[in-house]
């Protein structure tokens, strides 16, 4: 399976959205409601995500997380690319344990953690 897990994608606005409305300590129910759109949504664990579904693609956001896709400026070519591949079973990774037989602070090689330093810390 391949699709995208994070970053930017296409969405809709579901309804109007007004500024004055918006608490920054409530953005999940004040903030932008929009559908995720993209054909090729997976959730954490690996599973295929409908368009369709929305209980499971549509969710309010930031504004800040919005933009036209008319005023996006084109985007450069990368210098580098990277695709990071996680592995995985039926049962849902323990991210972080620390202490004797822990993972330590980055968790094992799964979890949103480790990924997290091997891009701010190492690359």
């Amino acid at each position: 399976r391949m699709g995208f897990s994070d970053g930017w994608t296409t969405a809709e606005v579901m309804e109007d959205f007004h500024p004055e409305r918006l608490n920054e300590g409530m953005v999940r129910q004040t903030g932008v409601r929009v559908r995720y759109t993209h054909p090729h949504w997976y959730n954490r664990r690996g599973y295929s995500i409908s368009p369709d579904e929305e209980n499971m693609t549509v969710e309010c956001v930031h504004p800040c997380q919005v933009r036209r896709l008319a005023d996006l400026p084109s985007a450069p070519e990368p210098e580098v690319s990277f695709v990071v591949v996680r592995w995985g079973g039926e049962k849902q990774c323990d991210e972080v344990k620390e202490g004797h037989g822990g993972w330590g602070r980055t968790g094992s090689a799964v979890s949103d953690p480790y990924i997290k330093v091997i891009f701010e810390e190492t690359i």
